[in-house]
């Protein structure tokens, strides 16, 4: 058999990633000779290892935190949606030429699709205005949706994420300290109520925690959380509670790395034994 291609997960951390397992699972699927390896990388060993890509032993690579927004710097070109977001999170390696994208974004649109939702016209709330977040930010953008009111603690994340939300789309930010409950119907009328913070994620230090009180969700909203473990974050449960429409994390999760998947091999990827294998990994239920 010929040596083996590779596609490798940069990032820092990496061991606990699950994208190896559903990855390779998709290739061993297709009978395709690649392996999907997992590279734990300090911000100063970024560039080494993204050049080490231009190899031809190598197809490409997923990027993870901290390096979505440094692994621009080190690539030949970035697509259009890489430049919105102002982010990748996958690396095509092409006769030594490194393209930049954006799978988030995809993984995003389609965890709605699946679930039936149309997006066009609806408001939503984010929290959150990282790199998570300006992927969210673009994918409702280009579903059409009517505005977004942007929930966050930093000043300067808020003026980057307007920055690239561009001038003709509807948003407004809000300081997480100055919400109160004067901002009650900003909240309840929402139609999508989405997380992209690290809160009620497992070993954040805020497990317990969600963004929003149950006060202000509803049965009627759809309610969308980024955070994939656990599988039930405290912001799910209080929707689920309620009878509202939830969306857990590991759908984004598999989507993201579906789409990487076809850049990197041309071939439609097989989603259900991707998400067969999270299955097997984790016993998750996506969806109700």
């Amino acid at each position: 058999m010929a040596n083996s291609e590779k596609v490798v997960l940069i990032g820092d951390p990496v061991a606990h990633s699950l994208s190896p397992v559903f990855q390779q699972a998709a290739f061993d699927y297709l009978d395709i000779n690649v392996r999907y390896e997992t590279w734990q990388t300090h911000a100063e060993e970024l560039k080494q290892k993204i050049d080490l890509l231009r190899s031809s032993d190598y197809r490409g690579a997923n990027i993870t935190i901290p390096h979505k927004l440094d692994a621009m710097n080190f690539v030949d070109h970035v697509d259009d949606i890489g430049e919105q977001v102002g982010a990748i999170n996958t690396i095509i390696s092409h006769d030594g030429v490194l393209t930049g994208t954006n799978t988030d974004v995809v993984g995003i649109h389609n965890s709605f699709k699946v679930a039936n939702i149309d997006l066009k016209n609806k408001t939503v709330i984010l929290f959150g205005a990282g790199g998570a977040a300006r992927a969210v930010m673009v994918a409702m953008k280009n579903a059409g949706v009517k505005n977004i009111t942007v929930i966050n603690r930093t000043e300067s994340k808020a003026k980057l994420f307007e920055s690239y939300a561009g001038k003709n789309f509807n948003i407004s930010m809000l300081n997480n300290n100055s919400v109160t409950k004067d901002h009650g119907t900003l909240f309840t009328n929402a139609d999508i109520i989405i997380n992209a913070t690290s809160l009620g994620m497992e070993k954040s230090g805020n497990e317990l925690v969600s963004p929003i009180s149950q006060e202000f969700l509803n049965s009627s909203q759809v309610i969308f959380d980024l955070v994939y473990t656990p599988e039930e974050t405290p912001l799910l449960k209080i929707g689920k509670s309620l009878g509202a429409q939830c969306i857990g994390g590991l759908a984004m999760l598999v989507f993201q790395g579906a789409a990487s998947f076809k850049l990197w091999t041309n071939k439609n990827p097989p989603i259900e034994i991707m998400f067969n294998a999270v299955k097997k990994e984790l016993d998750y239920q996506f969806y109700d």
